[in-house]
């Protein structure tokens, strides 16, 4: 259930970085700036690299940490803990005996 609510912290602070992010430009129509960046009006240049650049950065981001969360979701339904480690695998001691085509076997 661990998983669940990371998944949900995860899309609900995703969701405010790509509202912020993308609409960097609305700051420019209440404070205007006359300062230059890169040859560009800062007013033009800002929005256009938070908007496409930044929305594109984060999309990325979003994409790895949620392909994470949806490993460790999937690993939580299975039963088991997530970890980066390998699961050792249980060792079995040897129970009762077989019988396979006439002949007793032990330690089976």
């Amino acid at each position: 259930m661990k998983a669940y609510k990371k998944e949900v912290q995860f899309t609900i602070w995703m969701t405010v970085a790509f509202v912020l992010v993308g609409n960097v430009g609305l700051l420019f129509s209440i404070f205007p700036v006359d300062a230059m960046l890169f040859g560009f009006p800062v007013m033009y240049i800002v929005p256009i690299l938070m908007g496409w650049f930044g929305v594109f950065f984060l999309t990325i981001v979003a994409g790895r940490i949620g392909n994470k969360i949806d490993d460790e979701i999937e690993a939580e339904n299975e039963g088991r803990i997530f970890t980066s480690e390998p699961v050792p695998l249980r060792q079995h001691e040897p129970t009762g005996t077989v019988t396979a085509a006439g002949e007793e076997v032990k330690g089976v």
